[in-house]
């Protein structure tokens, strides 16, 4: 198992903490994805993430693109060529103020970076929120909810929320830590505070779902990365 790092210094919406202080708060979840759950009798990766309430968009169910596998209680993405894919799961979770992702990084994809406007990541783990529909800004996008993208990056700035091309209003997408490559983070997010900070607004809507999303499509090196994710739990 790698080791988790404690961040230098306390963020304004991302709490520092070690694998350890993370597991010994013993708090239960008020929804969870863990990995170490899944078993080969399951069937495949992709069959239990459906039987979870996953539905997969774009290129999440080609394996030829994006290959998943779960060794030790650990899914592995490996990303082998450019190409976006989504697995995504809707449904409310009331009281849920707080986002544990346990997570990292085994390569990066070359030339990328929101700060040089390549918005590609090796997995990122979107949080919505609410149910009212926002516009993109785009006839060609779909409107979707308020949302935040969490990623691990090598280069960006860590807690700044960045913009994408689309959803200005509505959307952010903010770098969790600069992890050594394949360290285990423990990344924890005030949500609510982080819905106020970014979106101006005073009160957090109830989360309405969660993603994972793979974006290689404008990397270099053929748009190869991998990263490994351990747990999503939202909490209290």
């Amino acid at each position: 198992m790698h080791v988790a790092r404690r961040a230098a210094a306390a963020l304004s919406v991302l709490l520092a903490l070690t694998a350890a202080e993370a597991r010994g708060q013993g708090e239960a979840p008020l929804f969870d994805l863990d990995f170490a759950d899944y078993r080969p009798s399951d069937g495949s990766v992709r069959d239990w993430l459906a039987g979870r309430g996953f539905d997969f968009g774009k290129a999440a169910d080609d394996e030829r693109k994006i290959a998943v596998s779960v060794k030790d209680g650990i899914l592995q993405v490996d990303t082998k060529k450019q190409a976006f894919g989504v697995i995504y799961h809707e449904g409310d979770v009331p009281g849920a103020t707080r986002l544990r992702v346990t997570w990292g990084v085994d390569a990066f994809p070359k030339d990328v970076g929101y700060e040089k406007g390549v918005n590609n990541e090796a997995l990122m783990i979107y949080v919505f929120f609410g149910r009212e529909k926002m516009p993109s800004g785009s006839v060609f996008i779909p409107d979707v909810s308020y949302f935040i993208g969490f990623y691990l990056c090598d280069t960006d700035r860590i807690d700044h929320p960045y913009k994408g091309r689309y959803h200005h209003d509505s959307g952010r997408f903010v770098c969790l830590a600069h992890p050594g490559t394949g360290e285990t983070v423990v990344s924890e997010v005030d949500l609510a505070e982080a819905f106020r900070t970014y979106f101006n607004k005073p009160d957090m809507p109830t989360v309405s779902g969660i993603s994972l999303e793979v974006d290689t499509s404008n990397a270099g090196d053929g748009g190869k990365a991998r990263a490994f994710l351990e747990k999503v739990e939202l909490l209290p």
